[in-house]
């Protein structure tokens, strides 16, 4: 039996392998901001605004634009939930958030650096370091994305490949 349904489901894809991050920075992730928004209300009881959820759905895409303060942002709102649901967080969750950081840090250098967007005065990844002392993986995120940033984003990829997933099951 065929039933309509009140509420829309997903229209796009969650994972950035599939059709739905084509407009990432356009209706999916809209609906990703929205998903996000209500799952941090429903289980972690955190409130965000539209736009730090938004912030969150487009970590790993530097075609969005968004600041390394905003990219910092995102990740401090993720570890809240996380602490908000886990209370102390497990230590694989917390190298899983360092790497969505530094990734994401790392994604937006290297196609800063690619399109030549290094001007004076604009936001580098020192000065996010120095702007967030008492965070020490924004730090040590802001270090590794500076160092990748430097190297062909499939270099860095293959890296990623190999390392992650020996590091999450020695965790386990």
């Amino acid at each position: 039996t065929i039933v309509n349904l009140p509420e829309r489901l997903t229209q796009y894809r969650e994972f950035p392998q599939s059709l739905g991050a084509v407009k990432k920075l356009g209706a999916a992730g809209d609906e990703s901001a929205e998903i996000i928004e209500g799952n941090l209300a429903a289980l972690a009881g955190i409130t965000a605004s539209t736009d730090d959820c938004r912030a969150i759905a487009l970590l790993y895409f530097p075609q969005a634009g968004l600041s390394n303060d905003v990219l910092v942002r995102a990740y401090l709102n993720l570890t809240a939930a996380a602490r908000s649901i886990y209370g102390r967080i497990p230590a694989r969750i917390r190298i899983e958030l360092a790497g969505v950081l530094s990734w994401s840090l790392m994604k937006r250098a290297a196609k800063r650096h690619a399109d030549s967007d290094l001007q004076p005065g604009s936001d580098t990844l020192w000065r996010t370091a120095r702007k967030y002392p008492g965070h020490p993986i924004v730090q040590l995120g802001c270090l590794a994305a500076a160092v990748a940033s430097r190297f062909s984003s499939k270099r860095v990829q293959q890296v990623k490949e190999v390392v992650m997933p020996i590091v999450m099951r020695r965790l386990r």
